[in-house]
């Protein structure tokens, strides 16, 4: 046991409580929740190993796992699970900017990745979450410095690979997240809208009020063109009672509006000289529900100044680890973690550290069955973005298709097959096991599977990820063969198997090396039967 594991073994971190009606996880089968949600990855052996000797050390494990830079790439991933920036295809694309088409893969996932991963630096760096709003630097890679007037800047880079600290060039005001072109490529509007969409998406995604959810009643009397619409929004009551608080943040965003929406030298940059079109075309100056601006640099502090968008953000954060949507029932404890978050400086990661340790995230079950509570989610599944993360930490396979991640698009991969989101069409992840998510769970198995055990076979055991026990010529029903297939689900399953589940993996074994099968070919059927069992991607 490594000197950081033996002090942890002698520490007794805070249990979280358990909630009266549900069971809870503990020992192993939480750190596994909690590896695959802070990490995207499962635990080492060694953190198996000392959370089965000492069980309480489970909360001091997972405050290590929140200083880890793969909790700031699995934060990204549920970032964009929820703001939904990760689409296929955006109005422009490599071919207008001169590129090869080539490229098109890797500028669709750059935009789509530029929020999420300010996001997650935010989180990673400790730093309030104003900053979120109120940043005057994001995260770029080459590929969009390249084409976006964005320059590389001092200070900490992304843990993601190729993103770097960076600054807008082109005389946006600071906003963070607000003012990025990733959010607005996204999120765009069409001319004669006047970024009511923009705005409408400031307040779904920052305070967790859709004014599209707001009932209207229409007087059907009113005529239908741009004129008239134009004058209902600003007479009509049921217009009025959302417009007088959509149209003022959207009059803000006019550096954003853009003539031609299929133009890449419109949507490549900011536009300072419109930036108070909104007076003209909208007829009121830009304002926060109420309170002036002087201009849209003042937007990102008048969003961090509202306490409704750190409420919101423990309301996201609570539903992206729980797995559920929150409601009015979930009143009282919003109000518990946005004190909570409070109290630890609206840093991130105290807000992460808080959700865990609600009794619903640990929840495995209902005490009475009969009274289980459908809003509660007791078994998750792994989403595409935790299956890419966990099965190549694994096996050291990555499932691509030229330059896509099979499980992060859907124009050549499976993502929404595999439960994810598409950003458009399917905006909530699936929670439940489905035949498309067994068939990409199939061939994912069958690949990294067959990776694992030629790429393990052919180096010394010290140099190997699965196979560290056995060599090629161990034969089933030895004594190597035992330890091996034990190690096997332990690594993969998170437990200790039973003789029950030894007994079938042996009888594979010993069919395959009866019919002829090489030693790669055996170990990659055990290892693919593993990935494919719900004991792995279930959790």
């Amino acid at each position: 046991m490594s000197p950081l594991f033996a002090l942890l073994a002698c520490t007794t971190a805070t249990e979280a409580p358990v909630a009266a009606d549900t069971t809870s996880l503990e020992g192993p089968a939480l750190l596994r929740r909690l590896s695959l949600d802070l990490r995207g990855t499962l635990p080492t052996e060694a953190e198996l190993d000392l959370v089965t000797t000492t069980p309480d050390a489970v909360w001091t494990v997972s405050d290590i796992m929140l200083q880890s830079d793969a909790f700031e790439r699995r934060f990204a991933d549920l970032v964009a699970e929820s703001w939904l920036t990760r689409v296929d295809e955006f109005n422009v694309g490599a071919v207008d900017y001169g590129m090869d088409a080539a490229v098109e893969p890797l500028l669709v996932r750059d935009v789509g990745d530029e929020v999420p991963v300010f996001l997650a630096a935010v989180a990673a760096e400790d730093l309030p979450w104003s900053e979120a709003v109120e940043a005057d630097w994001t995260m770029s890679t080459e590929l969009l410095m390249s084409i976006w007037s964005v320059e590389r800047i001092d200070g900490r880079d992304s843990a993601a690979e190729g993103w770097v600290r960076a600054r807008y060039t082109d005389g946006r005001p600071p906003g963070g997240a607000v003012m990025t072109n990733g959010m607005w490529w996204r999120y765009w509007s069409a001319p004669n809208n006047y970024n009511r969409t923009r705005a409408a998406a400031i307040g779904r995604l920052l305070l967790c009020d859709d004014w599209l959810v707001r009932p209207i009643h229409i007087d059907p009397s009113e005529q239908t063109n741009v004129g008239a619409l134009e004058e209902a929004v600003r007479t009509q009551p049921s217009c009025v009672g959302c417009h007088d608080s959509l149209d003022p943040v959207a009059s803000a965003l006019f550096g954003y509006w853009w003539f031609d929406l299929y133009d890449p030298s419109e949507m490549q940059g900011y536009h300072p000289e419109r930036e108070f079109l909104g007076e003209r075309y909208l007829g009121l100056a830009p304002a926060w529900f109420g309170r002036p601006m002087s201009g849209p640099a003042d937007l990102g502090p008048m969003i961090a100044d509202d306490p409704r968008y750190y409420r919101c953000a423990a309301q996201r954060t609570a539903g992206s680890y729980w797995r559920r949507t929150l409601g009015d029932d979930d009143f009282d404890t919003i109000t518990a973690l946005t004190e909570q978050f409070a109290a630890g400086d609206y840093t991130m990661r105290s807000l992460v550290r808080a959700v865990v340790r609600e009794p619903e995230y640990a929840a495995s079950g209902f005490v009475d069955p009969a009274a289980a509570d459908e809003a509660v989610v007791t078994l998750r599944v792994m989403q595409p973005s935790q299956l890419a993360t966990t099965v190549e930490a694994l096996t050291g396979y990555a499932w691509t298709e030229g330059d896509y991640a099979q499980l992060d698009n859907d124009a050549v991969g499976y993502r929404v097959l595999a439960g994810g989101v598409d950003g458009h069409g399917v905006t909530v992840p699936s929670e439940l096991p489905s035949v498309t998510r067994a068939l990409v769970e199939q061939r994912l198995a069958e690949a990294a599977a067959r990776t694992v055990a030629y790429d393990d076979l052919a180096v010394p055991a010290s140099e190997r990820r699965l196979l560290t026990e056995v060599d090629a010529d161990d034969a089933p029903g030895s004594a190597a063969y035992a330890r091996q297939l034990r190690v096997l689900h332990r690594r993969i399953h998170g437990h200790e198997p039973d003789d029950e589940e030894l007994a079938e993996d042996q009888a594979l074994a010993t069919t395959l090396v009866e019919s002829g099968a090489a030693a790669e070919e055996v170990w990659a059927a055990v290892i693919e039967l593993q990935l494919r069992d719900p004991a792995f991607w279930t959790y």
